[in-house]
């Protein structure tokens, strides 16, 4: 009985190295649930020479091919040499690589709606343009839904999307959302009483909001002395970051594991989520959540599923002047600051801890190896 995962770049195109970001993060913690279920695992990735080696306790196959128009199916045809349709099921890590083939049991995953960051409006052709962008890459994205059995969603936003605009649905769609950690109460107490602490950690991409936090904790720096701020992660903003806050002693930027990402949030007071667009149940808020930071978020995507605002973070517009201001109420608001803390963490204990992610999964499989086609 095998699981056969599809994903385009779980490691190095050359096989060695794992690749840094919360899918390949999802699929670790997927094939631990798949094994620990009796499943033999395959994950099968494009890659720059064929190849198939061990990660853990799974199969890695490289299927070589540099187009990127055709390589999902090369991968596909790949999997389905490998695969019983008896008593394998075939899952689609993102929901991008969804190849439809009858007679096989087949589950995608959706992490999130991706085309919604807003663009600059320069004229009314340009706006018609985008427009008409984004309708096609809902209508492809409805079309991909309808090709698998079940769609696993990390979101409900995704969900109530699809409901709305899919004129037949077809597809059973089923909510788990992401997940967290969730460490014990007495390993939070790392917290500086001489500093306020506020961490960015996730990609150094402007749709993430690296620009609008940056400009807001360029006046949050003049105005407070007692605030130390750290950028942690990497990406094409990087160089824009370390020349802005070059010669500021109270920033830090640096890259990290997303393994150690409790460990660096665990001494921090204040984390910020500020994406303005694609954005699902972020594992960078889960994980400041429970490491006891007072998160701010913006209303964006599948975080609107995770924060209400005042009574387990603060839920704000996607723009500097909203970031500037909810920074300045947790500076100057010590009690709310704690409340939101400690509210934060009770949620992601309660509600997206792995621990609860697995036992979903767990049901949604124990499901397929039942289901007869």
């Amino acid at each position: 009985m095998k699981a056969h995962i599809i994903y385009a770049n779980f490691l190095k195109p050359n096989g060695i190295g794992l690749n840094i970001g919360g899918i390949e993060t999802y699929i670790i913690n997927l094939s631990e649930v798949l094994y620990t279920m009796g499943f033999n695992v395959n994950i099968y990735q494009r890659g720059d020479i064929k190849f198939e080696t061990k990660y853990g306790y799974y199969n890695i196959i490289g299927v070589v091919n540099n187009n990127i128009h055709t390589f999902k199916y090369d991968i596909f045809n790949e999997c389905i040499q490998r695969c019983n349709k008896l008593e394998d099921i075939i899952i689609f890590a993102s929901e991008e690589f969804i190849v439809k083939k009858k007679g096989y049991k087949t589950i995608g995953i959706q992490h999130g709606i991706s085309w919604d960051i807003p663009t600059i409006q320069k004229s009314s052709f340009n706006y018609f343009r985008i427009f008409l962008n984004k309708v096609f890459r809902a209508w492809i994205r409805i079309h991909r839904v309808n090709k698998v059995e079940t769609m696993v969603c990390v979101d409900y936003n995704f969900i109530n999307w699809y409901r709305a605009l899919s004129a037949y649905p077809k597809t059973k769609l089923v909510a788990i959302p992401n997940f967290t950690i969730v460490p014990e109460n007495e390993e939070l107490n790392k917290k500086s009483t001489e500093f306020v602490d506020i961490i960015f950690a996730r990609r150094f991409q402007p749709y993430r909001g690296t620009r609008i936090f940056a400009k807001a904790a360029k006046r949050i720096l003049e105005e407070y002395q007692n605030v130390r701020i750290t950028f942690a992660g990497e990406g094409p903003d990087e160089i824009y970051l370390k020349q802005l806050f070059e010669n500021e002693s109270r920033v830090s930027i640096f890259s990290y594991e997303s393994s150690k990402s409790l460990e660096i949030h665990s001494s921090k007071h204040i984390a910020v989520v500020p994406t303005i667009g694609s954005e699902g149940t972020s594992l960078s808020l889960l994980e400041a959540m429970a490491a006891r930071c007072a998160v701010i978020a913006t209303n964006v995507g599948g975080m609107t599923n995770i924060v209400l605002d005042h009574y387990n973070g603060l839920l704000i517009d996607p723009d500097e002047n909203s970031l500037y201001i909810a920074i300045k109420e947790l500076l100057d608001k010590q009690i709310l600051r704690e409340y939101l803390a400690k509210k934060g963490y009770e949620t992601v204990s309660n509600t997206f801890s792995i621990e609860k992610w697995k036992e979903m999964w767990e049901k949604i499989i124990t499901e397929y190896k039942y289901v007869k086609i």
